[in-house]
């Protein structure tokens, strides 16, 4: 499996807090069956602005310390974005990490709205050559008030990430709910851990509880496509 969305790397957000959990967190996912991650923190957000490289420093000692683990787990470069207003400044000048290093970008809105001006940046995004991953959006308000909003956003162009405890029912029987309908009408493109932590209250990396809710709903092949073959697309560009 693969891991699309993930606070792994220390102290760049609310993520990981050291070192030592990073690796922890690394330990839990390898035992889980996920064989690579993509290490994702957040950016543009009003808090956390992380340059290039210094994710891809991080990124690149991470994969040091987990050598000297012996822990066989790549984790590639990548940001989750804010969907903000100088996200298209930002990306013409590349300063902004997309998911390792290429032609998806995990983007992230506020968890209350979809921004009246989304569908145009999207499409310039795309303009770029650049295709938006839309990170946890069984979390977000309006899509769950009017799912088609959603579609139509996917419609366009847009792909779709559910967190693995979405399914498991970390945020509610609402969400979970949601996330059900979700997948069952074939909005979801992946399936990711948005894990900030090695504890399960905070959301550890484990995609396994949320490949064996899925497959209940969509059918096990369904689900290889989201935790493996949709995800390789997306980090092979």
């Amino acid at each position: 499996m693969i891991d699309l969305h993930s606070h792994i790397l220390p102290n760049m957000d609310d993520g990981a807090s050291s070192w030592e959990v990073s690796l922890k967190m690394c330990q839990q996912a390898a035992e889980d069956g996920i064989q690579i991650i993509v290490a994702t923190p957040h950016t543009l957000n009003g808090v956390y602005d992380h340059p290039r490289e210094v994710i891809l420093e991080k990124v690149k000692i991470l994969n040091q310390k987990l050598k000297e683990r012996g822990i066989s787990l790549p984790v590639l470069p990548g940001s989750e974005v804010h969907l903000s207003a100088d996200i298209l400044e930002r990306l013409k000048k590349q300063e902004i990490m997309t998911l390792n290093e290429g032609k998806y970008i995990l983007l992230e809105f506020p968890f209350t709205q979809v921004p009246p001006q989304t569908e145009e940046i999207i499409f310039r995004i795309q303009i770029m050559g650049i295709t938006p991953v839309l990170s946890h959006v069984e979390r977000n308000l309006e899509f769950q008030r009017k799912p088609d909003s959603l579609a139509n956003l996917i419609q366009k162009g847009a792909l779709a990430q559910l967190t693995a405890a979405s399914l498991s029912g970390a945020f509610g029987t609402k969400i979970r709910s949601f996330s059900q309908h979700l997948l069952s009408n074939g909005l979801i493109y992946c399936i990711a851990t948005d894990a900030h932590s090695d504890l399960e209250s905070k959301r550890n990396p484990v995609l396994s509880k949320a490949v064996a809710e899925a497959s209940r709903i969509i059918g096990p092949k369904a689900v290889f496509d989201l935790v493996q073959t949709n995800p390789q697309k997306i980090i092979e560009g």
